[in-house]
């Protein structure tokens, strides 16, 4: 969105935090996978089975992804590349009508808006 200077609020679904949590979410995702099966590197907790079901699926994830592009020959589009005002306008033709929130949602609702 910042390579191609389009602003946040032309998101369907945003809010405030959606520049921050986006990155934050990848962050602690990633050491979440990193650091699930960390007890099997402390002394004495050594286990084939439990390391290989920790971390079996960053390989598989990774030959997933690799085979797909040389199989598929897909290339990774840059940023700058992707039509995103096409798609907002494109989004913007199929609007669907407003449906009534209940008075609870609206008062819960600051948390996202």
């Amino acid at each position: 969105m910042r390579v191609q200077d389009v602003p946040v609020s032309l998101l369907p679904w945003h809010s405030k935090w959606t520049e921050w949590s986006t990155p934050a979410a990848l962050v602690m995702c990633i050491i979440i996978l990193f650091t699930s099966g960390f007890s099997v590197f402390t002394t004495g907790n050594w286990s084939a089975s439990t390391f290989v079901s920790s971390y079996l699926d960053i390989a598989l994830v990774t030959t997933a992804y690799l085979l797909w592009k040389f199989i598929k020959r897909t290339k990774i589009v840059s940023l700058a590349d992707i039509p995103l005002m096409e798609a907002f306008e494109r989004a913007a033709q199929d609007q669907e009508p407003e449906k009534v929130v209940p008075g609870w949602r609206k008062w819960v609702g600051f948390l996202w808006d």
